[in-house]
């Protein structure tokens, strides 16, 4: 499967580290995936819920058995629209 099949794939329920950001303390952070906004991923890092914006990172999720790094600013969509709209 190529990387932009993955990307119309549901994220919520999925491991997820930050691999890259704008802002270092995110980097390396890892949590399971809450909620996604057209914008934003709710992640539960150390049992707490914080709220990254997609565009400032580099996201490594763990989608079937497999790590895939994805630049946020490819999924600056809707959950929704996200299948139409990615290539």
């Amino acid at each position: 499967m190529h990387t932009t099949e993955y990307l119309k794939m549901e994220f919520i329920g999925k491991q997820v580290t930050i691999i890259h950001c704008t802002d270092p303390a995110w980097t390396n952070k890892s949590g399971c995936i809450l909620d996604e906004t057209k914008k934003t991923f709710i992640i539960e890092i150390d049992g707490q819920k914080k709220r990254i914006a997609k565009k400032i990172a580099i996201f490594e999720i763990y989608i079937e058995g497999k790590n895939i790094r994805i630049n946020g600013s490819q999924i600056q969509y809707r959950p929704e629209e996200r299948i139409k709209k990615t290539r």
